[in-house]
């Protein structure tokens, strides 16, 4: 049995991607955010800003593709609504861990999250992968950030 390849993409590269239903070819929105499961990593839904100050839920198994330039899904449908599905706006947004400060066991400042990191290989099933930590001058001219994988998280 062959598994998956991991597939890894920035958070700040899937924010601001089209929402797309695949029965009508329409834009729905745009990505703006995700919901975490800190026991078990696992991404159980998107946040789609539909509007000004409009939101819906977009849960992960509705997903059917995450290419270049959209993420898929079949039909607008499977958009709900926050108060819907009250297990999932009770968890994490991924865009609150970012700016988190990240220490060593040792009690030392290793640097703070600037983006995560999303396996994206299985669009139905995208887990949270790890995090990137901001640098300083070298890191920024290079692009060679420092990088934790998310099992690494105490």
């Amino acid at each position: 049995m062959q598994s998956n390849p991991t597939i890894i993409r920035k958070w700040t590269e899937l924010e601001g991607m089209a929402a797309i239903t695949l029965d009508t070819g329409k834009k729905l929105g745009t990505f703006d955010d995700f919901y975490i499961d800190p026991r078990t990593e696992n991404i159980p839904a998107l946040v789609i800003k539909t509007g000004i100050f409009g939101h819906r839920i977009l849960p992960i198994g509705a997903i059917t593709g995450t290419g270049a330039d959209a993420i898929t899904f079949s039909n607008e449908e499977q958009l709900v609504k926050e108060g819907d599905t009250p297990e999932v706006a009770a968890m994490l947004r991924g865009r609150s861990l970012l700016a988190y400060r990240v220490m060593s066991e040792s009690g030392t400042l290793i640097g703070e999250i600037s983006n995560i990191l999303l396996d994206v290989a299985n669009p139905s099933q995208i887990k949270l992968n790890g995090y990137q930590l901001s640098g300083g001058l070298r890191e920024r001219f290079t692009g060679q950030y420092r990088t934790f994988g998310a099992s690494e998280v105490l």
